[in-house]
């Protein structure tokens, strides 16, 4: 399938998303139904959609990377900013990616469903919708992924 408009996207993400709510949570899987991490739940609904190859994984991280360990918390959030572009809040809009602080560091992913919900792989939980404010706290930065590789409007 080839994403012509942003208003495709808009739609197509979140209902792409919205079939993994309930996946439980597990480190380095992509098992719609059986297991995802946050970072593989983005990278697989982004593939679903075609926004990037098929063939793209990214790395495995270590499961204490929560946990503050000596590893390199924000290696999911790098490779994310190669098919897409920091956007300012204000702009952001249904199937943009949004990042937040763990620990201190960008690390954690999840899709906005609209202004005020996001969907994401919850670490000991499952795939789930959360209110936006509820993680305020800790939001870090909007991603607005490409078009076709290249535009991001």
């Amino acid at each position: 399938m080839t994403i012509v408009t942003r208003e495709e996207i808009e739609i197509l993400i979140p209902r792409l998303a919205l079939e993994w709510e309930g996946t439980p949570f597990h480190m380095n899987a992509c098992v719609k139904g059986k297991g995802i991490d946050c970072v593989r739940f983005i990278v697989a609904v982004l593939k679903e959609a075609d926004l990037i190859p098929m063939g793209y994984e990214p790395p495995a991280q270590h499961a204490d990377w929560f946990y503050g360990k000596s590893v390199d918390k924000d290696l999911f959030v790098r490779h994310i900013e190669q098919y897409g572009e920091k956007i300012s809040f204000d702009r952001r809009r249904p199937g943009d990616v949004i990042s937040f602080y763990v620990e201190g560091t960008e690390s954690h992913l999840a899709f906005l469903l609209d202004n005020d919900r996001i969907i994401h792989a919850v670490r000991d939980h499952e795939v789930q919708i959360h209110l936006l404010r509820s993680f305020m706290a800790t939001f870090c930065s909007v991603y607005r992924i490409k078009i076709n590789g290249t535009d991001t409007d």
